[in-house]
């Protein structure tokens, strides 16, 4: 799937603790070093930290370096993912960021 920046910072502040077994557990792991940043995608891109504003993000970067990056989700972290999503669109906590994974996921009919 590809990933925003937006979407990799909104995803793992989203994905709450997993609990399930090993080899769930360790999909979910390696998701998150995958949605994390590396440290050329920090220096590159110039992703900073920054004093969060209500509804704008704590994060920011070069729009014209940064893009979107293909990162293989596996079945049983694809799941998680979609569970969260589920949850957050019930509570009605769903970000708007999202929307492109959540549609991706979740493709209308």
């Amino acid at each position: 799937m590809l990933f925003s920046p937006e979407e990799r910072i909104l995803l793992l502040n989203c994905l709450p603790p997993a609990e399930g077994s090993a080899i769930f557990l360790r999909s979910v792991r390696s998701l998150r070093g995958k949605l994390a940043f590396s440290e050329e995608e920090i220096r590159v891109w110039k992703i900073q930290a920054r004093s969060p504003q209500p509804g704008a993000s704590a994060f920011s970067w070069n729009p014209e370096v940064a893009r979107p990056v293909e990162i293989e989700v596996s079945p049983n972290a694809a799941e998680y993912v979609k569970n969260c999503l589920t949850q957050a669109d019930a509570a009605g906590r769903l970000h708007e960021g999202l929307m492109g994974v959540y549609d991706s996921l979740f493709p209308e009919e």
